[in-house]
């Protein structure tokens, strides 16, 4: 996906990365389908106000990110 160019792409890139995390996909394929990086998938939803997934705060725990 290219980078979205004006507001109206914007409003649906990040509508489409939080229909996709919110319907269970992983960050990893999310970052696959849009083009972008997980972390920066993960970061635009922290901007956006979306808590992180179960699965995703155990991942951070186990790798000693967070506590």
């Amino acid at each position: 996906m290219r980078r979205p160019r004006t507001l109206e792409q914007i409003a649906a890139y990040r509508q489409t990365v939080r229909t996709l995390y919110e319907e269970g996909m992983s960050l990893r394929m999310i970052s696959e389908q849009v083009g972008k990086t997980r972390q920066a998938i993960q970061q635009l939803l922290v901007r956006m106000g979306v808590p992180r997934s179960e699965e995703h705060t155990s991942e951070l725990q186990s790798r000693g990110l967070i506590s």
